[in-house]
């Protein structure tokens, strides 16, 4: 890859907890990497692993800027704008114990098409986004993105409910 465009790809990650390994920065070793983490703990301990020029935001993502509930859970990867399915998690061994809501917090949450261009970014080329079933909503709050510039989609989809109001894969 020309060294031109390996400096010039932006990759965002919404849902950064625990992530220090994503194969297009591998390829793209200059590329700036721009990571969203709603845990601010998560977030600093992130940006300790991190190389120079990557950030963090201990921010959350979603489409517009507002507030909303978070339901903190037992295991903290589980937490979500959206309540856990209880029901659902019933089923599996000891995974209703990981989503147990321990508490309900609001949070900011910001949108990409807004938050960004005031950070500087006015392009981004590849987005990640695991975060817990919210992830069309980040999609709706980055259209110009979308529109204009983005690449390419790294996408966790859901086809089971595992969170209440959902939206699934179909």
């Amino acid at each position: 890859v020309p060294e031109k465009i390996a400096r010039s790809f932006v990759y965002v990650d919404c849902g950064a907890r625990g992530e220090d390994n994503h194969p297009f920065l591998n390829v793209f070793p200059g590329a700036q990497y721009i990571g969203f983490e709603a845990d601010a703990e998560e977030s600093a301990r992130v940006q300790a692993k991190l190389k120079n020029g990557r950030k963090i935001f201990p921010v959350a993502v979603g489409r517009t800027n507002e507030t909303l509930p978070f339901y903190v859970t037992k295991n903290p990867a589980c937490s979500s704008f959206l309540e856990p399915n209880q029901q659902f998690f019933g089923q599996f061994l000891d995974a209703a114990g990981d989503t147990e809501v321990q508490s309900v917090i609001k949070l900011p949450v910001v949108a990409l098409d807004e938050y960004l261009p005031k950070a500087g970014i006015d392009s981004i080329d590849f987005i990640e986004l695991d975060t817990q079933g919210s992830e069309l909503d980040i999609l709706k709050g980055a259209e110009i993105f979308l529109k204009n510039s983005v690449l390419g989609l790294r996408i966790e989809v859901e086809f089971s409910p595992i969170y209440k109001d959902q939206p699934l894969f179909s």
